[in-house]
């Protein structure tokens, strides 16, 4: 350990002699003069530590350079960040108050649009509702075609239980068309339960559709009784259809009372429904022009400045115009076609001058020529009668013999034309009176065929009240009843040839040179 302490100071005297030591050595070494080689050594040593420094300095411009861009690219980047932030500011300011603006029309928003929601669904309904009735409708319809079918049938079945050979057929035939007075049978559709049968009692309306003799229904003499009381089923079963479809078709009479209620309701709502719409674009339009009267801040660059005062950029810019670059390029192609549009009217207005300048011409020639021709005319005037004449007198003074000709020729046509009318007039008053005395013949022959046919009748009706007495010989007396149908008919069907025969007279009566008189 002592050893070591030793050491230890040994070399830190040593160390604090080595400085100077080293000091005086450099001192000796300065003075002894240097050798050639050492003379090259440091001016070698000299050039590499000028490289070195430049190499320094050149890396602490580039350092330098580098820094300042980033600084630059900083602050560009600050200065966009700001711009940024201060145009999301301005653009915030305005929503906000398009959102105040927006929060004030809610009310009325809401209002108008519950009101139109609820009129689209009140036209929903409607719309349903009437395509549910015309369903209906078409149902009922369907159904009344079927009973009118079924009804059909039944005179169908009428026509096979008697035949037209049948003696009593007209008889049978009253009978089963005839209406009686009975009890309605209550109808109800089971696809509607929203529709009562009517009442059983009958309205004193309907009782003009029945007979107006009320007299007890018999068989008639020589009918059989069954076929009779078949007829009486089968005019039951008919007065049993036209009852269901009265029912039906006043079921029907009501769906169409029901539609047509539906359709003044759809069209009132339609009405308001457009009255709503108009509101609305009203008030859109309202809040839409508020909506514009709002600043609107736009920010621009430098190269987009266009509004300079002697170069430069005035302190007030209020009264600059903010448009885009394609209405400029519009309004500079306008500019160019005004040009073109001036140039084109300049040289339609020197050829409209030209025009102006040769019509002038044309006009003082006419001028010239007119009074030279009125002196000719001055000059010819006094020379044949001394003064001025006016010609127009003197033309309706004298005479002329063609406009004199043709006024005596037409005063002949018109005397002629007069006697001719007189003429055909007695003409027509003679025809008028052979019609009258035509038509009375004719009425004549009308009330005898009218006669004929109530014999006829009245012949038929003995003939059948008295066929079911006769028992002796019936086909001998059929053949005489056939007989005098077959002469009955023979005298209305001469009667018929009478009457269409003075028909014909009567049209050639009418009919006189191709006119027709009435």
């Amino acid at each position: 350990g002592a050893s070591g302490t030793k050491k230890e100071d040994s070399r830190s005297l040593v160390s604090d002699a080595a400085p100077e030591i080293e000091d005086s050595r450099m001192a000796a070494l300065q003075t002894v003069p240097l050798s050639a080689l050492e003379e090259l050594e440091k001016k070698m040593l000299h050039k590499q530590l000028e490289y070195e420094k430049s190499k320094l300095v050149k890396r602490q411009g580039e350092a330098i350079k580098t820094f300042d861009e980033a600084v630059s690219d900083l602050r560009r980047e600050k200065f966009r960040l700001e711009a940024d932030l201060k145009s999301a500011d301005m653009k915030r300011l305005v929503l906000y108050q398009e959102f105040i603006l927006l929060r004030e029309s809610e009310t009325q928003d809401l209002s108008l649009k519950t009101r139109l929601d609820g009129k689209m669904a009140e036209r929903t309904d409607i719309l349903s509702k009437i395509s549910e009735t015309r369903d209906k409708l078409e149902t009922k319809k369907e159904e009344v075609d079927k009973l009118v079918e079924k009804k059909q049938q039944i005179f169908g079945e009428f026509d096979t239980l008697v035949e037209e050979s049948n003696t009593f057929r007209e008889v049978l035939l009253k009978i089963f068309t005839r209406k009686i007075k009975r009890l309605k049978k209550k109808v109800k559709d089971n696809d509607d339960e929203d529709y009562d049968s009517e009442e059983e009692e009958e309205d004193d309306d309907d009782d003009e559709d029945f007979d107006d003799e009320e007299e007890e229904e018999v068989c008639p003499p020589g009918c059989d009784q069954g076929l009779y009381e078949k007829v009486c089923d089968l005019r039951e079963k008919r007065l049993d259809q036209e009852d269901i479809i009265t029912e039906f078709q006043k079921s029907i009479d009501a769906f169409n009372k029901e539609r047509e209620t539906y359709s003044k309701k759809q069209k009132t709502i339609e009405m308001s429904l457009k009255k709503i719409d108009e509101e609305i674009a009203e008030f859109q339009k309202e809040k839409q022009n508020k909506l514009n009267a709002i600043d609107v801040v736009i920010t621009l660059k430098m190269h987009q400045m266009e509004y300079l005062v002697d170069g430069q950029l005035p302190d007030d810019i209020s009264m600059g115009l903010v448009f885009s670059n394609a209405s400029l390029r519009r309004l500079k192609m306008r500019i160019k076609e005004l040009i073109s549009e001036k140039a084109q009217l300049k040289r339609k207005q020197k050829e409209l001058r030209r025009e102006h300048i040769q019509l002038h011409r044309d006009k003082k020639a006419k001028e010239q020529r007119i009074a030279e021709l009125e002196g000719r005319a001055y000059d010819v005037q006094m020379l044949k009668f001394g003064q001025l004449i006016d010609l127009s007198i003197l033309d309706r003074m004298g005479s002329n013999k063609g406009a004199e000709d043709l006024k005596e020729a037409l005063k002949k046509q018109e005397v002629q034309h007069q006697l001719e009318i007189d003429e055909w007039n007695q003409k027509i008053e003679q025809a008028q009176l052979e019609l009258t005395e035509v038509t009375k013949h004719n009425t004549a022959c009308l009330a005898a065929v009218a006669d004929l046919t109530h014999t006829q009748k009245q012949l038929e009706g003995v003939l059948n009240n008295t066929q079911g007495t006769l028992f002796n010989d019936p086909m001998a007396q059929r053949r005489k009843e056939i007989q005098e149908r077959d002469r009955l008919v023979q005298v209305v069907n001469k009667q018929a040839k009478n009457i269409e025969s003075l028909k014909q007279e009567i049209q050639v009566l009418r009919m006189k040179g191709g006119q027709v008189y009435g």
